[in-house]
């Protein structure tokens, strides 16, 4: 995924995004270094620590929270979310 802050509304440099599957189980994966121009992020699913399972995906989540937020108030914008397989 693409990610970037708005420098004239502000943001914050860190959120969290957690994925959730049908079994209730859920991975956190903080996002970190955001910057006022676009960055490409990506993570491996094998940082979303506590699913075991991946194939029943429900829901993916973006988390603010107050207690990390460097800047509680702006805007961040996100482009081009896609999962993908790597072949080994």
């Amino acid at each position: 995924l693409w990610i970037k802050g708005d420098p004239v509304k502000g943001f914050t440099t860190v959120f969290k995004i957690e994925l959730k599957n049908s079994q209730g189980e859920v991975g956190k994966k903080y996002i970190t270094g955001i910057e006022p121009k676009w960055k490409k992020f990506s993570i491996p699913f094998s940082e979303f620590m506590g699913i075991t399972d991946f194939s029943s995906m429900e829901e993916l989540v973006f988390v603010f929270e107050d207690r990390i937020a460097t800047k509680k108030t702006g805007a961040i914008y996100v482009d081009e979310i896609y999962v993908s397989k790597e072949e080994k």
